[in-house]
């Protein structure tokens, strides 16, 4: 949220709508005409998100799509002054490219539970049955690191957060 304030982004995607939380605290802290895009996969979710926006009075700021994060962001030509990766967290590398194409140079890539649970960081963290996530996890921030349009930073907070930032100039 403080991120967000600072930045004051005119536009804002999100992949993981859920219930409409995040995206609402975004809405609240961007511009103030700033709009949102959301996605969602799973439709009685976004059901709940459209009540949570509607009941805020912020329905006419958010366009809710309804769809597989991958199919919706391939499709996707608006560009975006921040994007917040909230969505399953197996699928962030393949939501990567994407989401660097869809940002504004400039722009603010935040992606949320990086750390997972500490298992991305701590190899005695790791659970068996959640190995395969930790390994795409940690595949993904090492491409995001080394991706040579972004700056990033990983903050090791609650379940770790990624923050990127493109770059403007070579």
């Amino acid at each position: 949220n403080v991120l967000v304030g600072l930045k004051k982004p005119a536009s804002a995607l999100e992949i993981g709508t859920s219930i409409g939380y995040s995206g609402s605290l975004i809405l609240h802290a961007m511009n103030p005409e700033g709009r949102l895009v959301t996605v969602e996969s799973n439709e009685d979710v976004q059901k709940l998100a459209r009540e949570n926006f509607s009941k805020q009075g912020l329905s006419n700021r958010v366009n809710l799509i309804l769809g597989d994060g991958k199919d919706v962001l391939n499709h996707l030509d608006d560009t975006f002054d921040l994007i917040f990766l909230d969505g399953p967290k197996a699928q962030y590398l393949n939501y990567l490219s994407d989401c660097i194409r869809l940002l504004n140079k400039g722009g603010l890539l935040v992606c949320d539970d990086v750390l997972f649970y500490g298992m991305v960081a701590k190899d005695e963290l790791v659970k068996k049955k959640k190995i395969t996530i930790v390994r795409r996890m940690r595949k993904f921030l090492q491409t995001l690191v080394e991706y040579p349009d972004l700056d990033t930073t990983i903050v090791p907070i609650g379940e770790g957060i990624s923050l990127s930032v493109k770059r403007t100039s070579e």
